[in-house]
């Protein structure tokens, strides 16, 4: 018996995002989940910066690999809440 696996070499593409982009009157301790078109294996070192509108230094740093990955999704909590009413930017490296 062989087992062949074919890898495209393409990254996964983001599919959905939750909160949405440009989503309003979210929960401030809303966990942040990526779907993928695909599932996606995290790459040591990476990280996602969130960052509060007009401010330069990320709020929140979390390890790309810390998220929890079921199926093609990757759920993030972060260690504290936002703050109500401010809009926010998720970088993703």
């Amino acid at each position: 018996q062989t087992l062949n696996i074919i890898e495209d070499g393409a990254a996964p593409v983001v599919a959905t995002l939750l909160p949405a982009d440009a989503a309003t009157n979210v929960a401030v301790n809303t966990p942040l989940e990526i779907t993928f078109d695909e599932p996606p294996v995290a790459v040591a070192g990476k990280n996602l910066r969130i960052y509060q509108q007009g401010n330069a230094t990320p709020i929140f740093t979390i390890l790309a690999s810390s998220g929890i990955v079921a199926g093609n999704k990757v759920t993030y909590t972060l260690s504290g809440n936002l703050v109500a009413a401010k809009t926010y930017t998720v970088d993703v490296e």
